[in-house]
């Protein structure tokens, strides 16, 4: 049997959430954190100026922003001004409620819910979705080093 690259997509974009694709599940890199723990960014190193680092809730919104991007590419809409790429892609986060770290992470699965949909419902092909793994699968990585250099447990 010959399997399409949408087929091949809605596979590996569902292992990636449940079981992670040679790296932790996505779900599970966000999964316990508090929202002191997501929001926390690591300096910057001696002698670099600049913000710092960037924090897993940041990291999380980046996600959420970019996938929230190719959903409205395929709804025929434009990508995103300027400023609202200014102000959405690594924003500032300024509520650091649980409420608030609740919500990011349950747009988290309703993003990935929402591709994994749009894939296999709307699109002829994966390829607009397609950069989309290896995009998240880096910005996970980059979660569970924030989540080591906060001193917790590996992600099974």
């Amino acid at each position: 049997m010959q399997h399409t690259d949408r087929d091949l997509f809605m596979k590996m974009w569902s292992d990636a959430w449940t079981e992670g694709n040679w790296s932790a599940a996505w779900s599970k890199a966000v999964a316990g954190l508090a929202p002191g723990q997501a929001a926390w960014r690591a300096p910057n190193a001696p002698g670099v100026a600049g913000e710092g680092r960037k924090s897993i809730w940041q990291i999380v919104e980046h996600m959420i922003f970019w996938r929230e991007v190719v959903l409205r590419k395929a709804d025929g809409e434009e990508a995103p001004l300027p400023g609202e790429r200014e102000k959405r892609n690594f924003p500032e986060i300024t509520d650091l409620s649980p409420g608030a770290w609740a919500d990011t992470v349950r747009r988290f699965e309703e993003t990935h819910r929402a591709i994994g949909d749009a894939v296999r419902d709307r699109f002829e092909r994966a390829a607009p979705a397609m950069w989309l793994l290896p995009h998240d699968s880096y910005h996970v990585g980059q979660i569970c080093f924030v989540r080591a250099m906060l001193g917790l447990a590996p992600i099974e």
